[in-house]
């Protein structure tokens, strides 16, 4: 699927990719976070303004999927308890 086909989706309304949508963020943000910790652990090799652009540019990586993967989770969530109340009801 392409980046295109993706937001068009998403646009549109379609919650079929809901959960394409959590697993990107997912695994973006957990693939970036040690990223982040080696910058920070490793700043005696690097000057400070170093660390702050590296920061800087890895830090939007991560809180920006982390975002959409919590953002999707709660829209899954909600759409599995309506399913379910739906059932019950039944």
């Amino acid at each position: 699927m392409s980046s295109f086909n993706a937001i068009s989706l998403f646009w549109s309304g379609s919650h079929s990719i809901y959960v394409l949508l959590m697993a990107y963020g997912a695994s973006t943000a957990t693939t970036t976070l040690p990223c982040i910790f080696y910058i920070l652990k490793e700043h005696s090799n690097m000057t400070t303004s170093q660390q702050l652009i590296l920061l800087s540019s890895y830090i939007p990586f991560f809180v920006v999927p982390l975002l959409m993967a919590i953002d999707m989770g709660l829209r899954l969530y909600s759409i599995v308890l309506s399913a379910d109340s739906k059932q019950k009801t039944k």
